[in-house]
C-alpha cells in the first residue's frame, strides 16, 4: 500500500502507532506493507513518483498473470459545505491524474475508486468515465468510517444496534410519542433538541434527529372525492404533502425546534417499530 498525502509522515506513523497499541496483536492486518509518500496529490509528478513506488513494490511473478492494482482517492474530511464542490473536483482531477500516470507506467489492470461529497458529481464522473468508479459519501458516514478507524472497539456496538439480525433500527415516529401532543390537537410545540433526546431516553430509543414535512397543497376535487369515498382508517392519511424537506441530523442541542404534529417525524435508533 502507497500512501500519497500532504500530511507529514512522522504524523501518518503516530497514528498507525497510536492503533496498533488500541489492537490485539492477533487482528493487526499481516502481510502488508505500508509505504508513506509525502507530497501534493494535485501534482503529476508526486503521482507518477506514487505509481512507481506502487509498481516496484509489486513485481510481476515469472509467467503469473499481471499484478492488478488499485487507487483510491479520499478527500480531506470538510466540516464547511461551502468547500465540498471545490473538493470533489480536487478529488476527480487526482483520479485523472493517477490514469494518466498509470498508462504512462504501462500499467495494463487497473481500478480506480474516488470519493466525493456530492451524489450528482458521482453520478455525471461514472457516466463519462465507466471505468472509474466513484462514489458519493454523505458526511455521517465519513465520520461513522473514522470513528471505526480511530476506536475499532465500538464496532461490536454497531453490530449491536443496526445488526440485520439482532439489535436495533432506524425509524420516523410520530412526534406526538415525544411531545404528549393530543391526538385532536394541532397545536406546534417548541422544544430543544436536548430535550428530545430526554424524552427519547425515557422511551428506551436514542433521538438522532428529525424531519419536517412541507405544508399541504391543495388537492383536486376529484380526489376529495374520493378521499370522502375511503373507509373511516383511511381518512386520517389522505392530506396530501409537498416533497419533504431533508432531515436535521443531530442539530444544536439547545436551538429551539418548532414541532408539527401531524408534520414533524422523528428520527430514532429503537428496538421497536411503534
Amino acid at each position: 500500500v502507497v500512501i500519497l498525502s500532504e500530511t507529514p509522515v512522522k504524523e501518518r506513523l503516530g497514528v498507525t502507532e497510536r492503533h496498533k497499541e488500541r489492537v490485539e496483536a492477533k487482528d493487526q492486518p499481516y502481510n502488508l506493507q505500508v509505504i508513506h509518500k509525502y507530497g501534493s496529490p494535485m501534482s503529476f509528478t508526486m503521482m507518477r513518483r506514487a505509481v512507481q513506488s506502487v509498481q516496484g513494490a509489486t513485481p510481476a511473478l515469472p509467467g503469473g498473470p499481471e499484478p492488478v492494482f488499485s487507487f483510491l482517492v479520499v478527500p480531506e474530511l470538510r466540516e464547511d459545505s461551502s468547500t465540498r464542490d471545490i473538493v470533489d473536483e480536487q478529488s476527480v482531477f487526482q483520479l485523472l491524474l493517477a490514469e494518466r500516470a498509470v498508462r504512462e507506467a504501462g500499467i495494463k489492470q487497473a481500478g480506480f475508486v474516488g470519493q466525493v461529497y456530492g451524489t450528482r458529481v458521482a453520478k455525471q464522473v461514472n457516466a463519462l468515465y465507466p471505468h472509474f468508479r466513484c462514489l458519493a459519501w454523505g458526511q455521517l458516514n465519513a465520520l461513522f468510517t473514522i470513528q471505526l478507524m480511530e476506536h475499532p472497539e465500538l464496532q461490536d456496538v454497531w453490530d449491536d444496534l443496526l445488526g440485520s439480525n439482532t439489535g436495533e433500527d432506524i425509524f420516523l415516529k410520530n412526534s406526538r410519542l415525544f411531545t404528549g401532543i393530543a391526538p385532536d390537537c394541532n397545536e406546534t410545540v417548541e422544544l430543544t433538541f436536548r430535550e428530545l433526546e430526554e424524552r427519547g431516553q425515557a422511551r428506551g430509543e436514542t433521538v438522532l434527529g428529525y424531519y419536517t414535512l412541507s405544508q399541504p397543497v391543495q388537492t383536486s376535487m376529484k380526489e376529495l372525492v374520493k378521499e370522502a369515498a375511503a373507509p373511516a382508517g383511511d381518512k386520517a392519511l389522505a392530506t396530501k404533502y409537498k416533497a419533504p424537506n431533508k432531515p436535521v441530523l443531530n442539530p444544536p442541542k439547545d436551538v429551539k425546534i418548532t414541532i408539527h404534529p401531524d408534520r414533524t417525524k422523528i428520527v430514532v435508533i429503537s428496538p421497536f417499530e411503534n
